[in-house]
């Protein structure tokens, strides 16, 4: 099963804020199911990026818990992210 996830992560406000957000993707507990990860700087007035992230699991059931992983792993790192679109293919 695999899965593309993007994220609206509305605290993000510089490309050290962008470079720790990967980082913590990168270092979560599921790190192992994702296949592809990129987070940018969102265009505009305001502060604010996205994260988008294609997941590989077993099951629908694993990829929430790599979902679940991912958002405790981006507040861990000091930013709140609320889920824009979870697709499962």
């Amino acid at each position: 099963v695999t899965a593309k996830l993007l994220l609206a992560i509305p605290s993000m406000g510089c490309i050290a804020c962008v470079n720790k957000i990967d980082t913590s993707i990168r270092q979560c507990d599921s790190a192992t199911s994702i296949t592809q990860e990129k987070s940018w700087l969102t265009e505009g007035p305001g502060k604010g990026g996205m994260a988008e992230l294609k997941i590989s699991a077993q099951s629908t059931e694993e990829i929430d818990k790599v979902v679940q992983n991912v958002v405790t792993a981006i507040k861990n790192a000091g930013f709140e992210s609320e889920t824009e679109s979870l697709q499962i293919e």
